[in-house]
């Protein structure tokens, strides 16, 4: 249980929030929890960080979880529901989410898959914008929602030399459709790893429909133990910005670090293509604990 206060300048009353919880997190067998969350309007932790205000948050989960006997394919399954509800304090629905796991297992080499269901209600007080292009942007507008999806995961273990994820969902997004595929693969040696990813999503909406995209590439090297070259790379075609930061750390021992870092980007502003570059950053930093 919390209870937290702020003092803001100009702002009187509605400046507090609190909670309380409780839960029974077995990991064989039944598992339950119940949290309760209240955040006032005016509640403002200044150093802290509050995504949503003037609310009360209630969340509940039940599952179940068993373990096979040692030596068959399957080492764990698991079974459960999510519900989680958010009513504005001056009255009404926010949010509700239902999320049903049907089905989540590891093998016994710690592979994984799930199948998951979920029922959603939303309410838009104000317009939010979801995609923009020049000459076309695409609002939600205010109003009630309530749309469905469906998802299946498939997950292989990092330790292999290759491994794969592989996710996607079908169903509604708001008073549209959405279809997304999320997926990546890695590889790994003895002194590297590189990790690409890709994730797509299909949303067909009657104000207009549109893609997203968005592809990484993450790459790690180690010279020896203690000097280190790390890279990602990120594109997305909403921003169509091509953005890359580079790192290279030394590490001679506990408490000692140097980094020489290097963040360029690339945006194709009139979407035609053409990419320009728009900043360079090199940073160098060294970093020493005394002990005494």
């Amino acid at each position: 249980a919390w209870f937290m206060r702020s003092d803001t300048a100009g702002l009187e009353g509605d400046d507090a929030s609190s909670g309380f919880g409780v839960r029974s997190p077995n990991n064989q067998g039944i598992r339950a929890g119940f949290n309760y969350k209240e955040v006032q309007e005016n509640f403002n932790p200044a150093m802290g960080f509050v995504n949503n205000s003037g609310i009360r948050d209630y969340l509940a989960n039940v599952g179940y979880s068993h373990f096979f006997k040692p030596g068959g394919l399957l080492q764990q399954a698991e079974f459960g529901f999510d519900a989680q509800r958010v009513n504005f304090i001056d009255g009404g629905l926010q949010t509700e989410k239902l999320r049903i796991t049907l089905i989540e297992a590891n093998t016994s080499s710690r592979d994984s898959f799930r199948i998951r269901a979920a029922v959603n209600k939303e309410v838009v007080r104000a317009p939010f914008r979801v995609y923009s292009e020049p000459g076309r942007d695409i609002f939600i507008e205010p109003g009630r929602y309530e749309f469905n999806r469906r998802g299946i995961r498939m997950q292989t273990a990092n330790q292999r030399p290759v491994s794969f994820f592989l996710g996607g969902g079908i169903g509604g997004f708001y008073n549209g459709e959405r279809n997304n595929v999320n997926t990546n693969i890695r590889l790994q040696g003895k002194k590297f790893i590189i990790e690409a990813g890709y994730e797509f999503n299909d949303i067909s909406l009657p104000q207009g429909d549109f893609i997203t995209r968005l592809v990484t590439l993450n790459t790690q090297y180690a010279f020896s133990s203690n000097l280190y070259w790390v890279s990602l790379a990120q594109y997305d075609n909403i921003s169509e910005v091509l953005g890359i930061n580079t790192r290279l750390q030394w590490i001679p021992e506990a408490g000692q670090e140097a980094f020489i870092v290097l963040n360029y980007n690339l945006e194709d502003i009139d979407k035609d293509n053409e990419f320009q570059s728009m900043s360079t950053d090199l940073s160098v930093k060294f970093r020493y604990t005394f002990r005494f």
